[in-house]
């Protein structure tokens, strides 16, 4: 079956292989005996406190919803944690919130004592804060140091098995799902959705440890044909991996199918990245370079093909990657103007767009690693199969073009006893410089900085870049960032940084040079494992063009704050919230947004455990939104925005039937107050109300 694979490409097994499908959700869940490994877990808090802790604070940041790889990534690894006696240092260094010297303590500790009986001893490493130990307990357990060989047969048959199916049935319909005519269809054929109101997604899912994986997903979004033309096997988008990892004293790592490349800080090639401004502030570079099966339903962001690392010795490292891929794009006759990159195929434009340029690309890296340092250099090459040419604005002139991209690298990073320096160089093909540098002082365990310096040319050139910076592509900006993370008063936490940055071309929003700053400040008082206090402010201001005078520009922001208690006794836990949003421009009034919410979990027994969301909120318009965290099903991330004025309830129920299987049910219900309606164009909801229900079905062995 994998030779097949290899030999006629991803895209094959996705188009003409039905029977890998079959084989793998049935003949193997079905006819082998695998097994459930044991372990015993001491979880410290719930997965949705920390997805509201960490991940919601970081996806804020930029006031859009978050990358959704990262999410789906992370709550994978938490169904398989690492074994914390005999986890490795590459290994520990992907939990985002780890840092170099944590996990060099960690291990230090581990040296020492051989072993960890319990979670709770992590409370003598010092450089571990109280958050990072609650973090940490969902992701690692302490389990025995037996390292037992394994043949290939047990490799591929006493892994974890998982399948999981999830349908999100809408209780509305939107304009698209209407009923016309075939006239109006005629003269108007992007009115119309092509499928149906209910969506879909199956995951299956095989892990042997840390050595083997794979795994497929098929997805069909709302108004998708099911089953549709052009040679795909039943869903819109399949999604395929295949990871290996030898256990020799070389190891060596094969990726194939779908996955994410992330080199040096990101400024060439950084596919599923997920860092923002506080989590460099709290945790100081790492300058890793990782690949990672592609696991999450995000369309866009991936290769698809084959990548493979060798260790070389016991310092060296070279990784080479390559990538077929069909992209969506937009054409103007055989030129490709623009790529669209959300993923949906709902109505005949759309599908006019879908898988219209190919993509070729080839690269790799090269690293040497000594105790507490490291150096690498890679580079990579892409083509697309029709010329890339956007029609010329003063803020696009530099975008790609041409059917050509190119670039290479330097990366570095220096450990010394209270200090990291971590940083990268990079140019195009066109020879326009791309830098990022980042200093972390640990000045004690109660006072940790970070500063970051950062210049891209305006004309630098990297489509699959991906870094910490305030653009919304790496291009045309320099920065400054100072934070750090304080524990000045007992019991308290506090977390804040001030980034400086200007654009020195034209942006979308403003013509010519400009500048901005965004500000940071949170402190989190815990005074008793019970009871946790939070207070966020967040400040963020951009020059922009006055509406209707281009010559003219103006400053543009917003102040967020948000006040939080949270309160956990036993198996049950509340949180409430109080968001205040304030959009100022110097030309306009102020908008103002608030809201109060509230989320409740607890756990009754060992098989059902429920937990709900209600929010009332006030906004004078969209720009004084606001964001909230709302409990999810499994594998199904979600920051919803909240506008105008309105009520936002749900509810998610999860029962275990048994240690295998487990079945879960959410619903939601979204009204406003002041509207008759809800959305535009074919998505338009004509009533006031949206509420639906997603069901979830999952099978674990």
């Amino acid at each position: 079956m994998f030779g097949i694979f290899l030999m006629k490409g991803t895209s094959f097994v996705f188009r003409r292989c039905p029977a890998l499908i079959g084989l793998l959700l049935l003949v193997c869940p079905a006819t082998l005996s695998a097994q459930n490994m044991g372990m015993e877990r001491e979880e410290y808090m719930s997965w949705d406190d920390f997805v509201e802790e960490y991940v919601y604070r970081v996806s804020e940041e930029d006031n859009e919803v978050e990358n959704p790889q990262f999410p789906q990534w992370l709550e994978e690894r938490y169904a398989e944690p690492f074994n914390l006696n005999t986890a490795d240092r590459e290994e520990l260094l992907t939990l985002p919130f780890l840092n170099g010297e944590q996990v060099d303590s960690l291990l230090a500790y581990r040296h020492r004592h051989r072993t960890f009986q319990t979670l709770g001893e992590l409370m003598f490493i010092p450089s571990l804060t109280y958050d990072d130990r609650r973090w940490l307990s969902l992701f690692v357990y302490a389990g025995d140091t037996l390292r037992m060989s394994a043949g290939l047969k047990e490799q591929l048959l006493k892994g974890r098995y998982e399948v999981e199916t999830r349908w999100d049935v809408p209780f509305y319909r939107r304009a698209g799902f209407g009923i016309f005519s075939a006239a109006d269809l005629q003269k108007y054929p992007n009115r119309a959705y092509l499928g149906g109101r209910v969506a879909g997604v199956l995951r299956y899912r095989y892990r042997w440890k840390d050595h083997l994986a794979y795994g497929l997903t098929l997805q069909q979004d709302a108004g998708e044909p099911f089953a549709p033309q052009g040679g795909d096997f039943l869903a819109d988008y399949q999604s395929f991996y295949l990871f290996y990892r030898s256990s020799s004293r070389q190891p060596f790592s094969l990726w194939i199918g779908d996955y994410n490349v992330h080199i040096g800080q990101g400024l060439l090639l950084g596919h599923g990245l997920f860092a923002g401004k506080t989590q460099l502030a709290g945790v100081g570079p790492k300058g890793r370079t990782w690949v990672r099966p592609h696991t999450s339903t995000d369309e866009n962001r991936f290769f698809r093909g084959a990548a493979g690392r060798l260790t070389l010795g016991r310092t060296g490292e070279l990784l080479l990657f390559a990538s077929y891929r069909c992209m969506d794009g937009r054409l103007d006759g055989d030129t490709v103007t623009s790529f669209k990159t959300d993923g949906y195929h709902r109505t005949v434009g759309d599908w006019e767009k879908r898988r219209t340029v190919d993509c070729l690309l080839a690269g790799g890296h090269v690293t040497v690693r000594k105790d507490n340092w490291q150096v690498g250099a890679g580079g990579m090459m892409a083509r697309y199969s029709r010329i890339v040419w956007p029609p010329v604005r003063d803020y696009n002139r530099y975008y790609l073009r041409g059917r050509n991209a190119a670039g290479f690298q330097a990366d570095y990073l220096y450990r010394g006893r209270r200090w990291t320096l971590a940083g990268e160089g990079a140019a195009d093909r066109g020879l326009h410089p791309a830098t990022s540098h980042t200093l972390k002082l640990d000045l004690s365990y109660r006072a940790v900085l970070t500063f970051q310096g950062r210049y891209v040319s305006p004309r630098y050139v990297a489509p699959f870049a991906e870094t910490v910076m305030e653009a919304g592509r790496v291009q045309n900006e320099t920065g400054l960032l100072a934070g750090g993370k304080f524990f000045i008063l007992p019991k308290t936490e506090t977390l804040a940084y001030v980034d400086v940055f200007r654009f020195p071309h034209t942006t979308y929003r403003a013509k010519g040079p400009s500048g901005g700053m965004d500000i940071y400040v949170q402190n989190t008082y815990t005074p008793s494992r019970r009871l946790g206090l939070s207070l966020r402010y967040h400040y963020k201001t951009k020059e922009q063009n006055v509406p209707g005078f281009e010559e003219m520009k103006e400053h543009s922001g917003s102040h967020r704050l948000r006040m939080q208690a949270a309160y956990a006794v036993g198996n049950l836990s509340l949180r409430l919230s109080a968001d205040v949003a304030v959009a100022v421009r110097q030309t306009a009034s102020p908008s103002v947004g608030k809201m109060l919410s509230g989320r409740a979990s607890g756990k009754f027994g060992r098989r059902f455990s429920v937990s709900g969301f209600a929010a009332v909120f006030f906004t004078d318009d969209y720009a004084s939104r606001l964001y909230a965290y709302e409990p999810q099903l499994r594998y199904a991330g979600g920051f919803p925005t909240f506008a105008y004025h309105g009520m936002r309830y749900c509810c998610v129920g999860q029962w275990k039937f048994s240690s295998a299987f487990e079945a879960g049910m959410r619903y939601g219900l979204l009204h406003y107050f002041n509207r008759d309606s809800i959305g535009s164009g074919t998505q338009r909801i004509n009533s006031p109300t949206q509420n639906d229900i997603s069901l979830q079905l999952r099978w674990v062995l």
